[in-house]
């Protein structure tokens, strides 16, 4: 403890990131031919193939989609990642509301009034979102809107798919006002309206604290994951 007092936290910062980069070095050396990776646009419900998204990734163009998208309204994303962004002056105090508003998960929204009959989500959905805005609406518009915005994440990644090619989601439940959301269910709902086949379900406990696993008080613990394997 008596080092961390002392600490240079520049240079430490420094020193680690340049022993990261020497680690990129010699795999890339002892590996010539692994292939790069590419950025494939900053939003996973418009999939680009060039650094400016002005071209679309082809329809059936990719044999294996490996994600992990946000949890609902469980996590605070931004907020958790608001000191790496200012550090590395990726956006500062004051653009991370508006980073949070491109963001799917988000923990606000603006004030605007619920309208369920606009989301053309399933009905046990549509359910749910009224039970959770008897408690607290607010909550109820941000689990509209991630539920709205996750099914256009799958209607992305159902087109791009190739046949025969699979897609991984890993993903968990959680609590909303003491209702649960099924983020599982409703995930593979909207795969099988592309008709993608699910092929396999795992369950995976979460040991490690090292994931947060409770954002506010109207959230709960997040205490395994599920994995969600479906083919094209």
């Amino acid at each position: 403890m008596d080092w961390i007092k002392s600490a240079n936290i520049i240079q430490e910062f420094n020193i680690i990131v340049d022993a990261n980069i020497e680690r990129v070095i010699e795999t890339n050396n002892k590996y010539p031919n692994r292939s790069t990776a590419k950025q494939v646009g900053i939003d996973a419900r418009s999939l680009f193939t060039n650094l400016n998204d002005s071209i679309p990734m082809p329809d059936n163009s990719v044999p294996l989609v490996i994600t992990s998208p946000p949890y609902g309204s469980a996590q605070k994303y931004v907020r958790a990642s608001s000191l790496s962004l200012n550090w590395l002056e990726l956006a500062s105090p004051k653009e991370l509301r508006s980073l949070e508003e491109k963001s799917i998960g988000r923990e606000h929204l603006r004030k605007t009034p619920l309208h369920l009959e606009e989301s053309n989500l399933p009905e046990d959905y549509v359910q749910l979102l009224k039970k959770i805005a008897h408690k607290n609406e607010l909550r109820a518009r941000i689990t509209q809107k991630y539920l709205i915005e996750m099914s256009q994440v799958v209607d992305e990644i159902a087109r791009v798919t190739a046949p025969n090619g699979r897609v991984i989601f890993v993903l968990g439940n959680n609590q909303v006002c003491g209702e649960t959301l099924r983020n599982d269910r409703f995930i593979i709902e909207c795969f099988q309206k592309h008709h993608l086949k699910l092929k396999l379900i795992l369950i995976d406990d979460i040991k490690s604290r090292g994931l947060m696993t409770k954002r506010n008080r109207t959230a709960s613990v997040i205490s395994r994951e599920t994995v969600l394997v479906f083919e094209k």
